[in-house]
Formats: C-alpha cells, structure tokens, sequence
C-alpha cells in the first residue's frame, strides 16, 4: 500500500523503486572502532569550575584553535566548543585495556564538536612526518563522533 497516495491514482501495474545507499562514507558507515588517545595535551582544554550541578548535568570545555597546531589538524580562527555528559564514577577495573589514564576517577562521553567538518587535515601543520595520519586521523575522529574523556579528582583531563 503506497502511503500519501489514493491507490485511484497509482498506475495498473507495480511499481518499483530500487534505493541505492552509499556506505561508504560518514555517517552511513560508521566504525569498526578501536581505542586510542587524542593526542591534545589535556591542559589545553578549558573546563569551567565543576560544581555538583555541573556533574549531574554535564558542561561545555573550550579549546584554542593554537593548541592543535603541530597535530596535522587545521582548526578554525574562532575557538572550539565541546558538550560534555554527565560525569559518572569510574569502577573499570581493567584501564589499560581501554587506555584509562591511572589518575582518573571520573569519565564523562564528550559529544560531537559543532563544525567538526570544517576542521581540515594538513599534513605540513605535524610535528613529525612519522605521524602522518595518526594524529590527526585521533583528532578528527574525536571531534566528530565524540569520545571518553577522564578527570581526575581535581577536575583536571
């Protein structure tokens, strides 16, 4: 039954309609996913004065544009904002497998960067190019589709 038609007006016969979806691209394909860190040192990220309200809730972190510089990632002139979840307690017992930093004890998902797509990779902005690809393949992984990131018991990533 075609739905928004009066089957009055379809034709006498079927018809068909053959749909081609593309997944090799974002976001139809999306992962295999692997663990990695993000290779932003983490004093780079601004994080506002947590308060419990901000824990149960989330918060914004903000991130010069300077600081990815060397990473092989063009970011944009203005700075980059974040959206962060609830923190929630870390009871993982198994950190190294899921690359937690030892210090952590509290994690939170942060979600897609706003104009992550405008973020460019530019392999003449790298430290060494022995890391073409990785670094800022992390990064724009990161901005993209989000990521954990771990505070430790000072509020520090």
């Amino acid at each position: 039954r075609a739905v928004g038609c009066d089957l009055r007006q379809l034709p006498g016969r079927r018809v068909r309609v053959h749909l081609h979806v593309d997944r090799t691209h974002f976001p139809q394909r999306l992962g295999p996913f692997d663990v990695c860190n993000v290779p932003i040192p983490p004093h780079e990220f601004e994080l506002p004065k947590i308060f419990e309200e901000s824990k149960k809730n989330g918060f914004y972190w903000q991130l010069d544009p300077a600081s990815l510089t060397g990473t092989g990632v063009m970011g944009p002139d203005k700075r980059l904002s974040g959206q962060v979840s609830p923190l929630h307690d870390l009871s993982f017992n198994h950190r190294c497998l899921a690359n937690v930093p030892e210090e952590a004890s509290v994690f939170a998902w942060s979600y897609p960067v706003e104009g992550w797509d405008t973020l460019e990779m530019d392999p003449y902005n790298l430290d060494s190019w022995e890391d073409i690809g990785e670094k800022s393949l992390a990064i724009k992984s990161f901005f993209a589709c989000g990521g954990f990131m771990y505070l430790d018991h000072e509020d520090n990533v």
